[in-house]
């Protein structure tokens, strides 16, 4: 069992198209959860599904050979010890612009939505409110405790080297989805976002450095440098 953590605006879209176009129906979708939100009543929400799903384990056995969506690493540990467990990250500075342009733009049910909104949170307080986001995604595992992280500025570079990690053939060159505005298209990174993040997501910076440089010792070990 492969198990891809969706960490959000970190080109999960674009990989989740990608990951169903190679293997088709056996992808099995779970995006119920929001760890971002400390919630008991969500938090019990999310433990139902999730023993919901594992009690059938045996059919998800049979039927798919990856989960994939927004969770938390940790989630089916215990159910497939053995699985591969992929995530991708990006730069935490350009996460935080996306994030919040995709929260201005975009209508969602999630519960953090309500609170962007309930508090127009300018992109420094969705920092400070939602501190070291992707690494809460991670789930407490550490890097070495996947077989890839995959950098979302580098896709394809990540993408050469899931292909040989998971012996799964990837289409190449396809538009990326659900993406947003880079600085480089007029979002610069402010002074005040800068000090949000350095202050509030200093696990998140630290695993990207470690991830970025984990990509890049994979790819020259494979010999696709």
């Amino acid at each position: 069992m492969l198990i891809s953590v969706h960490v959000p605006k970190t080109a999960g879209t674009t990989f989740r198209r990608d990951l169903t176009d190679a293997l088709g129906g056996r992808v099995l979708w779970d995006y119920g959860d929001a760890p971002e939100v400390d919630d008991p009543a969500l938090r019990e929400h999310e433990r139902k599904r999730r023993d919901h799903l594992i009690a059938d384990r045996e059919r998800l056995t049979r039927d798919y050979d990856a989960i994939h969506g927004h969770f938390r690493a940790d989630k089916y540990r215990d159910a497939f010890p053995d699985a591969k467990l992929i995530a991708f990250l990006r730069d935490p500075y350009r996460h935080a612009l996306s994030s919040h342009a995709h929260a201005a733009r975009a209508a969602s049910p999630h519960p953090a939505h309500h609170i962007f909104l309930e508090r127009e949170l300018s992109v420094a307080e969705l920092v400070e409110t939602f501190p070291d986001h992707q690494t809460l995604y991670l789930g407490g595992i550490p890097l070495d405790g996947f077989a890839a992280i995959g950098i979302a500025e580098r896709y394809e570079e990540s993408i050469a080297v899931l292909e040989r990690i998971l012996g799964i053939s990837f289409a190449r060159g396809l538009p990326p989805l659900n993406g947003s505005p880079q600085p480089s298209d007029g979002y610069e990174i402010s002074a005040d976002l800068r000090a949000a993040v350095d202050t509030f997501r200093i696990r998140d910076l630290e695993n990207y450095r470690l991830a970025d440089e984990r990509l890049t010792q994979m790819l020259r070990a494979y010999g696709l440098t």
